[in-house]
């Protein structure tokens, strides 16, 4: 409302202005039109450097009186009719008015005149004051005009511009809306921008920044602690909004993160979830040492972390009663609660399958470098499906198992397929080497199991990939059980993701 409000002020207060130009414009044109040579009676031509006395033009020395049907010069006190002006040589020729009045009365009294040449000195040739006013003021109408009708240009286009914004950013929210009506959960509680500034105490303490907005921490009315999801104005048009609230709000499980509420006033969302005290799984595995260094955070809280991301993603890709792909599986995206238990979270590039068989359109490649799976940038590797989510789950899983530094914006692919290639040795070569011969014998299986899992997770052929539930019987059976995965043809691209329109068949 308020926006329509501003716009229609601004279209109506630049009209207002543009017709007070004009009006400026067009009295500039008539004030020096009154400017033109004019007549009195049957007298000569009235031009500069005398004026008609009701011309706007005329001074006090250049006025001349238009009396009885001619033009009259007065000086010394007496009246003197001009018969005629000869402005190529400048003179004049002068009747007396009183002889001219009294034609038949005796000869006119003779007069002592004397005249001041100041009356008479006019400046001449091409710097003409009078005429360089005219000019000027002519030029000035045609310039204001122009810049008039360049100004109503612009003025039209800023109008249709707001109007366009005001009701395209309307149809979104509304949009947004009817879908929250017709999909979202009925204990999905909507909060007002102010509610939303109050239990952040105007988002004073940031948790962090995702890829759609800052995080801070808050807390309900009732002491509940939330996090807070304040998305950018700027990202998707409300795409990764919808996103959001569709996937989580249809979702019930242990491993996803619970979506508290939402809100939603213009341009202003947040998306409001549980808190989960410990953050992401990100700040644990910062490098291939983390695990070693840190007693909270020993291989059997990274296999429960494991299992419980596994059991997560199950749940989306087939126990849902909408399939969602993620499409950005990563550790800053896995929460970890009080007792290390994974949620996932950040559903704002997840896609919904409808049916068993579903058509995705994707303008660009979705993910985060390094996890993002080969067929998500090119349709030769195969057909992008769940088994997208698999290749991320297990870029993740080497991660945590220290076979590959972190993964960021800059990490190319020789240094992915290095360290991806590293665990692959392990696995042919054994654990007894490198910081993993310090391992217990128990420890040790886990981190093998992971590593297999890993690598057969990644597989560049997305159909030799398993399922979750498969990865799930893998983690959850014997080491010795597991076959040697095929050594994968590591596929990274370099930097930015490849942009192209892709038709992609999401088998399930």
């Amino acid at each position: 409302m308020n926006l329509r409000i501003k716009s229609r002020h601004f279209c109506f207060i630049s009209t207002i202005f543009a017709a007070l130009l004009a009006d400026q414009a067009l009295s500039l044109d008539a004030k020096y039109e009154a400017c033109a040579p004019l007549t009195c009676g049957s007298g000569p031509i009235i031009s500069y450097p005398f004026w008609i006395s009701s011309s706007s033009c005329a001074t006090q020395t250049s006025r001349l009186p238009c009396s009885g049907q001619n033009p009259v010069l007065n000086f010394s006190s007496y009246n003197f009719i001009i018969k005629d002006i000869f402005y190529t040589n400048r003179s004049l020729l002068l009747v007396d008015s009183s002889a001219y009045y009294d034609q038949d009365s005796c000869n006119a009294l003779l007069h002592s005149i004397s005249l001041d040449r100041i009356l008479f000195s006019f400046s001449s040739g091409k710097n003409r004051p009078v005429e360089q006013k005219v000019a000027i003021g002519v030029g000035a109408g045609v310039g204001t005009a122009i810049i008039l009708a360049v100004a109503a240009v612009i003025i039209l286009h800023s109008c249709k511009k707001l109007r366009s914004s005001f009701f395209k950013g309307h149809t979104s929210d509304r949009d947004i809306e009817n879908f929250i009506k017709k999909h979202g959960s009925l204990t999905l509680k909507r909060f007002s921008y102010t509610q939303v500034k109050r239990m952040t105490c105007s988002f004073r303490e940031k948790l962090g920044e995702g890829g759609f907005g800052a995080v801070y921490k808050g807390k309900l009315p009732d002491g509940t602690l939330v996090a807070v999801k304040l998305l950018n104005a700027s990202k998707g048009n409300g795409e990764e909004f919808i996103n959001e609230v569709a996937s989580i709000s249809r979702t019930s499980h242990v491993n996803i993160v619970t979506l508290v509420g939402f809100c939603i006033e213009g341009h202003k969302r947040a998306l409001i979830y549980e808190y989960m005290s410990n953050g992401s799984l990100d700040r644990f595995i910062s490098d291939e040492n983390a695990m070693m260094r840190s007693p909270r955070l020993g291989w059997n809280k990274l296999y429960q972390i494991a299992v419980g991301t596994a059991r997560g993603l199950e749940y989306l890709h087939r126990g849902c009663s909408t399939r969602i792909l993620h499409f950005d599986i990563k550790p800053q995206n896995i929460l970890l609660d009080d007792d290390y238990y994974a949620k996932i979270s950040d559903f704002g590039l997840s896609k919904l399958c409808l049916k068993r068989e579903s058509i995705v359109s994707m303008l660009v490649a979705r993910g985060t470098i390094g996890y993002i799976a080969p067929e998500v940038f090119s349709r030769n590797f195969g057909d992008v499906s769940h088994k997208s989510d698999v290749y991320s789950y297990g870029m993740m899983l080497i991660e945590m198992i220290g076979g590959r530094k972190r993964v960021n914006g800059e990490a190319d692919q020789s240094s992915e397929m290095y360290f991806a290639d590293q665990v692959y040795q392990l696995i042919e070569e054994g654990y007894d080497q490198g910081f993993y011969c310090h391992l217990m014998e128990e420890d040790k299986e886990t981190a093998r199991k992971m590593a297999f899992v890993g690598v057969w997770c990644i597989q560049t052929d997305p159909k030799q990939r398993p399922s979750m539930r498969r990865v799930i019987e893998m983690l959850e059976g014997s080491a010795e059980a597991l076959q040697i995965p095929p050594k994968p043809y590591f596929f990274s691209p370099r930097r930015s993701p490849i942009i192209e329109s892709l038709s992609i068949t999401v088998s399930l």
